[in-house]
């Protein structure tokens, strides 16, 4: 999970928080500050709690027990909508509508110019791959992406956050689903 803030740092007190359906914690006394303008990986092996933890930042749901401030402020104070118009967000499994790539992308900001679309794509290192398409970002990718790879779809979905223009960007395993050589240069692109 990687975490970009433009304006406050974000602070977890003692974050806790049980699925009801098990017995055993998925947080537990989590605090960790994430600090502004800058990247901030969580690692940890499958069930860690990782997506959980994203999940409680989304808002998702809330932590059983402790605090998150974003700089002097409660998030539960905050109005859902107003913290989620704020952020962009690439789950572990983007989905993708059976639309062509331009209305996938366009999704993240209907404003947007075609030149802010290529912009994005060409930071998620994804333009080249749709400008050679028969139909270019006109192509239909099909439900969910059917007619693309995973990485295909991930790249899409980040150029779709980049797009956004976010004061904060949440992606869960952001390089699940590509190749080395392209995690790399994404990685390095990314901020």
């Amino acid at each position: 999970m990687c975490i970009r803030d433009r304006n406050n740092s974000i602070t977890l007190n003692n974050i806790c928080y049980t699925y009801a359906e098990r017995e055993t914690k998925a947080l537990d006394n989590i605090s960790l500050t994430i600090e502004t303008n800058k990247v901030t990986a969580i690692v940890g092996p499958s069930g860690s709690g990782k997506t959980t933890l994203m999940n409680i930042l989304l808002r998702f749901f809330n932590p059983a027990y402790g605090n998150i401030f974003i700089g002097d402020k409660d998030l539960l104070q905050i109005k859902e909508e107003t913290w989620r118009n704020n952020l962009a967000w690439l789950p572990q499994n983007p989905h993708l509508f059976s639309k062509s790539i331009f209305e996938n992308l366009k999704i993240a900001n209907q404003q947007a110019t075609f030149e802010e679309v290529i912009n994005a794509a060409k930071n998620a290192h994804i333009h080249e791959f749709i400008s050679n398409l028969p139909n270019g970002y006109n192509t239909l990718v099909g439900e969910n992406g059917a007619k693309l790879s995973g990485g295909e779809i991930q790249r899409i979905a980040l150029a779709r956050a980049y797009l956004r223009k976010a004061h904060l960007l949440f992606v869960d395993e952001p390089t699940a689903n590509l190749d080395p050589i392209v995690e790399d240069e994404i990685v390095k692109d990314m901020y």
